[in-house]
């Protein structure tokens, strides 16, 4: 059911989003192996541009059909018609995330020049951390919530920063 296809879903996003720094550093030719693709060197802008283009074509393809066919409980959804009822404010509101989303990974990328990839994304990375402590303490989104789901929550929250120390580590390692 949802709950299967919502965990398959999770684990091929976090494989995608775990192999993100790696074809980073391939395409702009910093891997160890060195530019294994015999092709031009994308520079951080470049990747960036492609990354985005690549995100957006996606998101029109796939947006519609998983909101027909959700994975969670809730009812299905008519991509389209609900995108153009969205108000104007809320419209703006999405553009501006997405101008923020954008700056701090093409910050993140530019910094991979100076620091490694790894270290750079890692630090990236770390904005899910940030975000559910805000929905935590400032929104209060466990409130009511039962004890076994406030310990996963924790423990989400020290999988996720043991990771990116790992992740640091690793990155400092290889310089």
């Amino acid at each position: 059911g949802g709950a299967r296809c919502g965990l398959l879903m999770a684990a091929v996003s976090g494989v995608f989003f775990s192999v993100w720094p790696i074809a980073s550093s391939i395409v702009s030719g910093k891997s160890r192996a060195g530019n294994i693709l015999n092709s031009a060197k994308l520079e951080a802008t470049s990747f960036f541009v492609l990354y985005t283009m690549s995100s957006l074509c996606s998101c029109f393809v796939l947006l519609p059909v998983l909101c027909r066919r959700p994975i969670h409980s809730g009812e299905p959804l008519f991509f389209w018609p609900n995108y153009r009822a969205l108000t104007w404010h809320k419209h703006i509101l999405g553009i501006v995330g997405g101008f923020m989303h954008g700056l701090g990974t093409i910050l993140a990328l530019l910094a991979g020049d100076g620091l490694t990839e790894t270290v750079s994304v890692s630090v990236l990375r770390c904005h899910p951390l940030v975000v559910s402590l805000w929905g935590v303490f400032k929104w209060k989104e466990l409130s009511g919530a039962k004890r076994g789901t406030r310990i996963l929550f924790a423990c989400m929250l020290i999988l996720f920063l043991i990771a990116a120390m790992l992740f640091l580590v690793a990155g400092f390692m290889n310089k």
